[in-house]
């Protein structure tokens, strides 16, 4: 028997900064614009201590949180993780020959820093996962949600999902065949999905599938679900670039446009993915 669909109740991304085009005319790297926490999170020491993906990630989450309510599980989809962090946990204990360094950099770069980070600041108690999945991070936490919502009978099912864009990032992500149409680029988002309808308005999930791509004259090409349409507004990528998990944005972008019945496709190093919308 099939997951029954589940419902988006607000849906939260942060925006970029306007692109340009170097001489060669391709686009430069997208570039987030960094939201203020100060009324999420009033502590001063806290918003200095958090790296810039850090900020806007949680500022996404809180602010679908304010919409909303308190999720009953948080799930967080990332493709790398903090690789900012993570590169200055290593330089440290290189510089310190290899022994005992500050614990900061090494928290700050661990892949559930994000949902322990939204557990203290919620007093949150409950199911928190990160899913680490390269392209297919947000298909995957769109379908734990509905798993948690039907099998767990939770209410609510917070999804934030991000991934920054670094030099190091910039010589690794073309090794998988990303950015070749709408250059590079990082961001952030949160859904909440719920069990029942708000409304008549409301968009479901129904329905996450995985599979392997076939090979046709060499190349890999994913089955489309029968029934729906593809959905792949070019503007989107043209505003966030792309990177592991900007496919989140492509779900926000149907959901703002009250798309239903569409399918929002992720295929790479062989599988494909299909997150369908009704």
């Amino acid at each position: 028997m099939g997951l029954q669909p589940v419902y988006f109740e607000a849906s939260v991304t942060t925006s970029h900064a306007s692109r340009t085009r170097d001489a060669q005319g391709h686009l430069e790297p997208a570039r987030v614009v960094l939201p203020e926490l100060k009324e999420l999170i009033p502590n001063a020491m806290q918003r200095r201590r958090m790296g810039r993906m850090m900020r806007c990630a949680l500022a996404n989450a809180l602010e679908c949180i304010k919409q909303t309510g308190r999720p009953d599980a948080i799930i967080t989809a990332t493709g790398l993780g903090f690789i900012e962090a993570t590169g200055a946990f290593a330089d440290s204990y290189l510089k310190q020959q290899e022994q005992l360094v500050s614990p900061t950099p090494f928290i700050q770069s661990t892949f559930n820093m994000l949902g322990g980070q939204l557990a203290l600041l919620l007093g949150h108690h409950g199911p928190d996962y990160t899913l680490v999945e390269g392209f297919q991070s947000v298909p995957n936490a769109l379908q734990m949600a509905q798993v948690l919502l039907q099998d767990h009978a939770l209410e609510r099912v917070l999804v934030v999902f991000y991934d920054e864009l670094t030099p190091q990032v910039e010589r690794i992500l073309p090794t998988y065949g990303i950015g070749a149409d709408y250059g590079l680029g990082d961001g952030s988002g949160a859904f909440m999905l719920m069990s029942c309808p708000k409304d008549e308005a409301s968009i479901a999930l129904q329905e996450v599938l995985f599979g392997q791509c076939e090979q046709e004259n060499g190349q890999a090409r994913p089955q489309f679900p029968i029934g729906y349409s593809c959905y792949g507004d070019v503007r989107v990528l043209e505003a966030t670039g792309e990177f592991f998990t900007s496919n989140g944005y492509l779900v926000s972008a149907a959901l703002r446009a009250k798309q239903r019945g569409v399918a929002i496709g992720t295929h790479g190093q062989g599988y494909y993915s299909y997150i369908l919308l009704g």
